[in-house]
């Protein structure tokens, strides 16, 4: 009576294939998993910055575009656009003009702090029939993970957050 005891060397190894197979799907999802977390930690912190500008706008309408930045654009890229401000509004008390050249300031430099490569943009549009409407752009640089049409894994894309203040 011939008796089989254990496994076979044949057998062993595609236990072992089917498992690593596994395992490295496992990886590839988790690595997904953290690249779309940290895509959305972005997108949530451009949003958080966006409302900011934007409850800044609101709660000065008087001095915000396009009576303060001519010619009714405003962005963080330029080096004179994040030259500080003549008066220090987060200690004194300062006019609304200031408190709009202050709060621009700060708001640029947090876009280039907390966004990859971050850079704002405001554009104010005084045009009939509405009133003054501004429109508050964030852009900033992520690498891509996956290839997508036209572009390949790794290349650095800009992406943007766009939102409408009626100050």
């Amino acid at each position: 009576m011939d008796r089989e005891y254990g496994f076979s060397l044949l057998e062993a190894l595609i236990a072992l294939l089917v498992i690593a197979v596994g395992v490295l799907g496992i990886a590839g999802l988790q690595a997904a998993s953290i690249y779309r977390t940290h895509v959305g930690e972005v997108k949530s912190l451009a949003a958080v910055e966006a409302q900011s500008i934007a409850a800044a706008m609101l709660a000065n309408p008087g001095a915000f575009p396009p009576t303060v930045i001519p010619p009714a654009k405003y962005e963080t890229a330029s080096a004179a656009a994040l030259s500080p401000p003549a008066a220090d509004c987060g200690t004194g008390i300062c006019t609304p003009a200031e408190m709009a050249q202050y709060d621009l300031y700060v708001w640029g430099n947090r876009l280039q702090q907390d966004l990859p490569q971050g850079d704002g943009a405001i554009e104010c549009h005084t045009t009939a029939p509405n009133p003054t409407q501004c429109k508050v752009t964030i852009t900033w640089r992520q690498k891509r993970m996956a290839p997508s049409a036209g572009t390949v894994a790794g290349s650095i894309v800009t992406r943007q957050y766009s939102i409408w203040v009626n100050p």
